[in-house]
């Protein structure tokens, strides 16, 4: 694996601060459309996105590699349960 395999999204970054769920898909062909492989996602943060589960189911429905962090208790919530339905491992640290 090499470092253009991944795919690294920050959203505690003030440029990508205001970004809305209807955007994160421009990110990934963004990234597509450079490299043209399917990355290993890190998607930091992303609590801080109104609507970003529809987002990362689409991407685990898509069989992308995705580990999701948060330090917001909202990450721990029955509705992320919900909505990912047993696309994911939780692990709190």
């Amino acid at each position: 694996m090499q470092i253009k395999d991944i795919l690294y999204i920050n959203f505690e970054d003030e440029r990508i601060a205001f970004i809305q769920a209807e955007g994160l898909g421009l990110i990934l062909e963004a990234y597509q459309e450079m490299y043209n492989n399917k990355p290993l996602i890190y998607l930091d943060e992303i609590q801080n996105v109104v609507g970003w589960e529809k987002f990362a189911r689409r991407l685990a429905d898509s069989k992308y590699k995705v580990f999701i962090t948060g330090s917001n208790v909202q990450m721990l919530g029955k509705e992320i349960h919900t909505t990912l339905g047993g696309r994911y491992v939780a692990m709190e640290i």
